[in-house]
């Protein structure tokens, strides 16, 4: 696939993604209780706008980075390969389901036995204002538009440049690709502190939950992205958004039993 075939391709499920984003964007706004300088249609209007602009700059320079190092876009390499038998799109798919299940589980259990206790009563009451669907559809900007972002652009680019540093070969070696994946978890869980200040504020428990419960499964991410390309990353984050959010839902309607007080 050429090059204006995939970035139209990524260009329309990001544009997508921050379609499905917005409900949720504007109840965090509205439930946050900050005082807004523009109305909801100037919100959504910078919010789609902005989108577009990063999504058109992350997967330009992304689709080029990774290509030249090798890195796998959803539409290229060993996937277009699959009739030849050079790819197990089968069981790449079962793996990245199930490392998105890892993933969720590692973030929900972290956060009932490290963090819960000791997050501030705030973040949990804007929590539970947001409609469970609202949270759902904005597993599709996690999927989509979060991997572009932190996958295809920051874990590429880092892999570029690191494999620039090698003078023997023009391939990241093994160690730089896990550098490149250190490097982009910790950017997209550092992506996450704005949202958390809005949340529940900033302090060192808000701050260590933050960058520990998305740089973790920002590794996990990065390697679907490194051994199966973009799309298997995609997929392992929706699956993990969609099972965080479904467990935060349940866990506090169980909490707000009337039986358990």
């Amino acid at each position: 696939m050429d090059f204006r075939a995939e970035f139209g391709a990524l260009f329309a499920m990001g544009l997508f993604g921050s379609v499905c984003a917005t409900p949720y964007m504007l109840s965090l706004v509205a439930s946050s209780g900050r005082n807004r300088a523009v109305g909801t249609r100037g919100l959504v209007i910078a919010h789609l706008g902005q989108s577009a602009l990063f999504l058109a700059v992350a997967i330009s320079v992304g689709i080029w980075a990774a290509h030249s190092v090798g890195l796998g876009a959803p539409f290229s390499g060993g996937f277009l390969n699959q009739a030849e038998g050079s790819f197990p799109i089968a069981s790449a798919l079962i793996v990245a389901c199930v490392w998105g299940l890892v993933a969720a589980g590692v973030v929900i259990a972290g956060d009932v036995m490290l963090f819960a206790s000791r997050l501030p009563q705030r973040g949990q009451d804007l929590a539970s204002r947001i409609p469970l669907w609202r949270a759902l559809l904005a597993s599709v900007y996690g999927g989509v538009n979060e991997e572009i972002y932190a996958r295809l652009f920051v874990f590429s680019v880092a892999a570029w440049l690191l494999a620039k540093t090698s003078t023997s070969a023009a391939a990241p070696t093994v160690l730089q690709l896990w550098l490149a994946n250190a490097i982009a978890a910790l950017i997209f869980a550092i992506g996450h502190l704005p949202l958390t200040k809005v949340a529940m504020g900033l302090n060192f428990v808000t701050v260590a939950r933050a960058l520990a419960l998305n740089g973790i499964p920002g590794l996990i991410f990065g390697w679907l992205y490194w051994r199966y390309g973009l799309w298997a990353s995609m997929i392992g984050h929706f699956v993990a958004d969609l099972c965080i959010q479904s467990g935060g839902f349940l866990s506090r309607r169980v909490s707000a039993s009337p039986a358990l007080h």
